[in-house]
């Protein structure tokens, strides 16, 4: 009678022990999921830093459009507008218009001093 008394109670402790393993292993189970699901390649982390660099994307591509925007209307601007060219031929290009001049003065202490003005027909 001993030996079936201690045959339950090894049957009942195998009983025990194998639902405390198989628990055991469900929950490092979860814990992995969990783990992947918050930090892994495509989990929740990842996700949330994808959608930032979305974010980000978006505004830099509505900045460079707002400045290709304005590139185009300056280009065109430079391109048609017939004040624009004269006054940019005027200033940079020191050009001139029928019947005009330019005098330039020289500071009296720079050098080339000894000329103090210079004209130039056109």
């Amino acid at each position: 009678m001993e030996h079936a008394a201690h045959d339950r109670t090894t049957k009942r402790f195998l009983q025990i022990f194998g639902r405390v393993i198989i628990g055991i292993l469900v929950m490092g189970a979860l814990a992995l999921l969990s783990f992947v699901a918050m930090y892994g390649q495509h989990g929740y982390v990842a996700n949330k830093r994808s959608i930032e660099e979305k974010q980000r994307l978006i505004v830099s591509v509505k900045a460079a459009q707002l400045r290709n925007q304005a590139l185009e209307k300056e280009n065109s601007l430079l391109r048609d507008d017939p004040k624009i060219i004269e006054k940019i031929a005027r200033e940079e290009l020191l050009m001139t218009g029928p019947h005009e001049r330019i005098i330039r003065f020289i500071k009296p202490n720079s050098p080339g001093s000894a000329i103090q003005g210079t004209i130039r027909p056109r």
